[in-house]
């Protein structure tokens, strides 16, 4: 009940985030509401989610670790 209580009082002071959806995503560029940003908050600004290299090193981490 303590994270019900919480949640009311994010809303109360205008404090909760309310999460957009994403209509499509292109490379480092996502696209909201026909509008196109740079992903900061995927953490892909310098364009590491579609790098091959990038997966094979985390596949190669998560095996050794």
């Amino acid at each position: 009940m303590e994270i019900k209580k919480n949640l009311t009082s994010l809303k109360e002071k205008g404090l909760f985030r309310k999460i957009k959806n994403i209509d499509r995503i292109e490379g480092k560029y996502i696209y909201q509401e026909g509008r196109k940003y740079l992903d900061f908050s995927s953490s892909n600004y310098l364009g590491y989610r579609d790098s091959q290299w990038m997966k094979e090193k985390a596949v190669e981490a998560v095996e050794k670790y």
